[in-house]
């Protein structure tokens, strides 16, 4: 068994240098203890993002400040000294580890995320999720609640949609009549005009008031009004974050957010 030096985050005595004999385990796995000396399980949860920590044979938890001392150390029993920074172990709690913390898809297609849920210290309430993401995008989960036992680790599959709604084509209200409404509103008045009028200098006016509205006519061709850019309503090529949260229900609430990353590819 190995000696190691290290900080306390959670300990029992509160300033006092003391020694603690336990598994360096990924928080994920702390409340299973089939899982304590599980050398390669602690290593890939550990190295996934679930925080080491020190579980002893009693099946306390203690969070460690210094992690960088201990994970070398994932699934052995070892002894730490160090100091402690508070007087009480972790209470109930959960995990939410996800599979990836990015996924890349194509425009249009569906990203899937894998979510581990694990219970800490006999965690028995039921969690919901919710997630948060750009427009253009929708989200689902499935299961959408979990029912803990303080025991059982479940997993929730998380998905991302791509496609969107419709989107809407861009088209001219009151108010925004353009150049070429004025050149149309404007040509029979000039035709009647030119018929009517038998002065060489009004008709000069006229001609040119005739050249001036067909260029106006011409001017409004070329700026005709298009779509919307993304008139499909997918979302656009990117890269985006976007935020889950899983909160419990009960007297106390516990909430973990975590932000996951969506790269976008053009098809």
């Amino acid at each position: 068994m190995k000696r190691l030096l290290a900080v306390f985050a959670l300990a029992t005595v509160s300033g006092i240098a003391a020694d603690w004999t336990g598994y360096i385990i990924d928080e994920a796995c702390s409340s299973k203890k089939e899982m304590r000396g599980n050398v390669a399980c602690a290593h890939a949860c550990i190295k996934r993002g679930s925080p080491a920590v020190l579980v002893t044979d009693d099946g306390k938890i203690y969070k460690i400040a210094d992690q960088n001392k201990v994970t070398e150390h994932a699934g052995q029993k070892v002894t730490i000294t160090g100091n402690s920074t508070s007087t009480v172990p972790t209470g109930e709690d959960f995990t939410v580890t996800p599979n990836s913390s990015g996924v890349s898809v194509v425009q249009g297609d569906t990203a899937t995320f894998i979510l581990t849920v694990a219970p800490v210290n006999g965690f028995n309430s039921s969690i919901g999720f919710t997630c948060l993401g750009p427009t253009g995008s929708s989200c689902s989960f499935s299961p959408s609640t979990l029912s803990m036992d303080g025991t059982t680790t479940h997993t929730v599959q998380f998905t991302v949609g791509t496609s969107g709604g419709n989107g809407t084509s861009a088209r001219l209200t009151p108010g925004q009549m353009g150049a070429g409404g004025i050149f149309f509103a404007l040509l029979p008045f000039s035709m009647v005009g030119m018929l009517l009028t038998k002065r060489r200098r009004s008709l000069g006016l006229v001609l040119m008031l005739l050249v001036v509205c067909l260029a106006m006519g011409m001017v409004a061709c070329g700026a005709a009004p298009s779509a919307t850019s993304g008139s499909s309503g997918a979302l656009a090529p990117g890269t985006y974050s976007i935020t889950v949260t899983a909160a419990s229900t009960g007297s106390t609430v516990v909430t973990h957010p975590l932000t996951l990353s969506l790269n976008v590819t053009s098809k």
